[in-house]
């Protein structure tokens, strides 16, 4: 299935999608927010015979991963109307949408940030941002947002991202390392000093479950965590183990599995996120799953539980691409697919094994791993537009046996 666009058209810095408004960062210092939910709900009414495609692309992406609706695709009157729809939806052109059309959605307020950051999150109705300035965090609403915006550390950070499910927020600092701040309480008020995970230098950082993954040109490592629980209170907490150098990781499981055949093994490109670990060599991708909190779902893989502790880590396989590893500028992996941007270029290698390249020169680029109703969007932020991509085809993988992206 071919994805869905939706284009917004204006000179954007960055985007985040979040409990159904999509807010959008000016590069002169403005937010724009987006009731997203009712302008899709509008476009649904003007599309009554694709409104429920309307939906699951753009506003309720986890509706078809329930089991419960999975059930009911089942029904093969019910399964093909819904693959039609989105079928039918995506010989549409592409939307495009300024915003004397969206007037009525329309809001722009200044910007609580003084900079531009460098990358921003969303947990708890919190905004973090990371900056050459530190790491700050703010409401996600209220007035007068630039009088409630927090300092935390003072590193020059390049990235930033929040755990689904640990109550800590991971970023990654350049030459300063990775750092990892706890939540506290139901606002995401971050808890006072940062926690350094590893004084490797990262440029790029993501979750592995309890774990973080973090990347930079030419090298890559896991701050491996476990989960233990207290038997007397059920209470659950993370406990630090080693720290995994990708090159040693993926040289390890080659002792069990085929090594890639020619070019240097040498110029790689490594990242990760969920249970999915990737390494881009020349000629192809190899591909580990991590069996971090209890991620054992695969029935293709039988271990006993002892050895899964011992050995979290398994070969998958690997993606053939063209992709040369000494371009590769930045990546993300979401469950669509892995996302790989190269100079001028960002390719989409699908979980179906499809390939999307777009073309042009990025200011920007986001996923949205941990979100519940947007984990299949791409925003592409052009020097003029914003581009809002929209996958279905993941819906009807199977989700334990995909090489590209992680499982839902």
């Amino acid at each position: 299935m071919k994805p869905i666009t939706i284009v917004i058209n204006g000179s954007f810095w960055d985007s985040q999608i979040y409990s159904g408004e999509l807010m959008l960062l000016g590069d002169e210092g403005s937010i724009t927010r987006i009731n997203w939910s009712d302008a899709i709900d509008e476009f649904a009414g003007q599309h009554t015979d694709l409104q429920t495609a309307m939906r699951v692309a753009f506003s309720d992406s986890d509706w078809l991963y329930n089991p419960q609706t999975k059930r009911l695709l089942d029904d093969p009157k019910i399964g093909i109307e819904v693959k039609s729809q989105l079928a039918e939806l995506a010989k549409l052109p592409s939307r495009e949408v300024q915003q004397s059309d969206w007037q009525k959605f329309w809001t722009t307020e200044d910007s609580p940030f003084s900079n531009l950051p460098s990358d921003t999150d969303i947990y708890k109705n919190k905004i973090y941002a990371a900056s050459e300035e530190g790491l700050f965090s703010v409401p996600r609403t209220g007035s007068k947002l630039f009088e409630k915006i927090e300092k935390h550390h003072d590193a020059s950070y390049l990235q930033v991202r929040a755990s689904d499910g640990y109550k800590a927020v991971a970023a990654a600092a350049g030459g300063d390392g990775l750092f990892e701040f706890s939540i506290s309480g139901e606002e995401g008020d971050l808890e006072r000093g940062a926690k350094l995970l590893s004084q490797r230098p990262c440029i790029a950082c993501d979750w592995a479950f309890q774990s973080v993954v973090a990347w930079g040109a030419g090298s890559a490592y896991f701050a491996n965590f476990t989960t233990e629980k207290d038997k007397r209170s059920s209470k659950v907490s993370r406990a630090a183990g080693d720290v995994f150098e990708f090159e040693k990781l993926f040289m390890d499981l080659r002792s069990i599995a085929p090594a890639l055949s020619g070019g240097d093994q040498n110029t790689n490109f490594a990242w990760g996120s969920r249970e999915k670990l990737y390494r881009a060599a020349l000629g192809a991708i190899e591909v580990s799953d991590y069996f971090g909190n209890g991620w054992i779902k695969k029935p293709a893989i039988k271990m006993a539980a002892e050895t899964l502790q011992s050995r979290p880590f398994t070969w998958r396989g690997t993606i053939s691409t063209q992709i040369d590893p000494k371009n590769i500028i930045a990546t993300g992996t979401a469950p669509f697919g892995a996302v790989i941007e190269e100079d001028g270029q960002l390719t989409v290698i699908r979980s179906d094994g499809v390939v999307h390249t777009f073309p042009g020169e990025l200011v920007h680029w986001r996923v949205f791993p941990r979100s519940t109703n947007y984990s299949n969007q791409l925003h592409l932020i052009y020097e003029d537009r914003l581009e809002i991509v929209s996958f279905v085809h993941d819906y009807f993988q199977d989700q334990a046996e995909k090489l590209a992206g992680f499982a839902k």
